[in-house]
C-alpha cells in the first residue's frame, strides 16, 4: 500500500491509554541496583567512539538509555547489565544512522554489520563506517558473557533485526506502509529489535532449543514481542509523525485499514495491547512441565518479559525525553498530548558524525540542528 496518510482524521489533541493499568498488567518496573555505575561506564564507552556531535550528544543524553536497560531489566548483574546498556545505546545509534541511508548506502551498511556479528575477528575493509569497530567491541563481549546457544539466539534477532530495518528504509524509499495490522507486526517484531531485547534475559543460562520453540513457550513469547511493538508505536507514533516517518508505525496501518479518527486508533490499539496481554497472562499458568532445571531458567524468560514490557513503560511513558520531551510528567498526570507536525518539541533526529576508519569525520546532516536546544 503506498503512502497516504489520512490527515483529514487526524485531531490535535489525544488521549493516550494508560496500558498496564487498562490490561491489568501485575508486574510493576524497578531500577536495578547497578544503574549509576553502568550508566557511566556505558556512556563513556558509546562516546569513545565519536559517532555524534556535541550538539546531538546533550540530546542524547537526556533520553537516558542506561535508565531503559536497569528498567528493563531489574534483575540482572552487573555485568550482564552494562551489556544490556551497551546494546540500547547501540540499537538507537544504528537505528539513526540506517535511517540517513538510501539505497546502495544502507545495503553496505547492513552488510557490514552483519559480517561483524558472523565473524567480529575478521578485520572490518578500509575505510568502514565506525558503527563496524563498535559492534565488534560490544559483540565480542556479548560471546564472551554468553552461553553458546543463547549467543546465537541473540545473534539471530539482532540479524533479523538488521535486515529488517534496511527492508523498512527501502520501503520508506517506495513510499510504501503495511496493508493490515497482522503484516504490521511481523515488520515489527524485527523492526522494533523486541526478540533481541527479550533474548537478553537469558545470556548466562542454557535453554533447550525444543523448550523456546514449544508452540506454547513460542506464543508466549510473541505475545511479549507484540506488547513491546504496540507499546512502543503508541509512544512514539508522535515523535515519527512530527518527522513524517511513520509509515511503519501501527497506529499509521489501523488508520489506514479501520478508517477510524486518531483517537479512535490509539483506544483501538490499546485494546490489542489488553488483547496480548490477556493472552500472556493467560498461558502462563499452563505451560508445560519440564525439568526442575529447565522450568527455573524457563521462569527467566517468562518473568523477564513481564518486567521487561514494565520497564519499557516507565521508560518510554514519563522517565525519558525519548518520545515526550519535557512534557513526561505532565502525561503522567493526565494522559494528554499535543499531536504536532513541527520538530521544535522533540530533539528527534540525531545528527550524527558517520565516521571512517581512514578520513576522519564525514559528517550526515539531518534537519535536526535547527530545533535543538542551545
Amino acid at each position: 500500500m503506498s503512502s497516504d496518510f489520512p490527515q483529514s482524521q487526524m485531531t490535535s489533541t489525544i488521549t493516550l491509554p494508560n496500558l498496564l493499568s487498562i490490561s491489568s498488567w501485575p508486574y510493576e518496573s524497578t531500577v536495578n541496583s547497578h544503574r549509576h555505575s553502568v550508566a557511566l561506564e556505558s556512556q563513556q564507552w558509546t562516546e569513545s567512539f565519536q559517532i555524534l556531535t556535541p550538539k546531538a550528544r546533550a540530546a542524547f543524553l537526556r533520553y537516558d538509555f542506561p535508565l531503559l536497560a536497569s528498567l528493563a531489566y531489574p534483575l540482572i548483574g552487573r555485568r550482564h547489565l552494562r551489556l544490556a546498556s551497551d546494546l540500547m545505546y547501540w540499537l538507537f545509534l544504528y537505528d539513526e544512522l540506517i535511517g540517513t541511508q538510501n539505497g546502495e548506502s544502507a545495503r553496505e551498511l547492513t552488510d557490514l554489520v552483519l559480517a561483524v556479528l558472523r565473524c567480529p575477528s575478521q578485520p572490518l575493509p578500509a575505510g568502514a563506517a565506525v558503527i563496524g569497530d563498535m559492534t565488534r567491541d560490544l559483540w565480542s563481549r556479548f560471546l564472551a558473557f554468553s552461553v553458546p546457544s543463547s549467543a546465537a539466539r541473540l545473534q539471530k534477532s539482532l540479524e533479523d533485526y538488521i535486515e529488517g530495518v534496511y527492508i523498512e528504509t527501502l520501503d520508506r524509499e517506495a513510499g510504501y506502509i503495511n496493508a493490515s495490522v497482522a503484516e504490521c507486526l511481523a515488520s515489527r517484531r524485527s523492526t522494533t529489535a523486541s526478540r533481541a531485547m527479550i533474548n537478553v534475559l537469558t545470556l548466562r543460562v542454557e535453554i533447550p532449543e525444543s523448550v523456546i520453540s514449544h508452540p506454547q513457550i513460542f506464543s508466549l513469547t510473541e505475545n511479549g514481542m507484540d506488547l513491546i511493538c504496540i507499546h512502543k508505536d503508541i509512544c512514539s507514533y508522535n515523535v515519527q509523525h512530527s518527522r513524517n516517518t511513520q509509515a511503519h508505525n501501527l497506529l499509521t496501518a489501523v488508520l489506514n485499514r479501520e478508517a477510524l479518527n486518531m483517537q479512535n486508533t490509539v483506544d483501538y490499539c490499546g485494546q490489542l495491547f489488553c488483547q496480548k496481554a490477556r493472552s500472556f497472562l493467560d498461558n502462563l499458568p499452563t505451560t508445560p512441565s519440564f525439568s526442575s532445571d529447565i522450568e527455573q531458567t524457563l521462569h527467566l524468560h517468562t518473568d523477564g518479559i513481564g518486567r521487561l514490557v514494565a520497564g519499557l513503560d516507565a521508560w518510554s511513558s514519563f522517565r525519558s525525553q525519548r518520545f515526550l520531551g519535557n512534557s513526561g510528567h505532565i502525561v503522567k498526570k493526565n494522559s494528554r498530548i499535543n499531536l504536532t507536525s513541527e520538530l521544535q518539541h522533540f530533539e528527534t533526529d540525531m545528527e550524527m558524525a558517520y565516521l571512517s576508519q581512514d578520513n576522519g569525520f564525514d559528517q550526515v546532516q539531518d534537519s535536526m540542528d535547527q530545533f535543538l536546544p542551545e
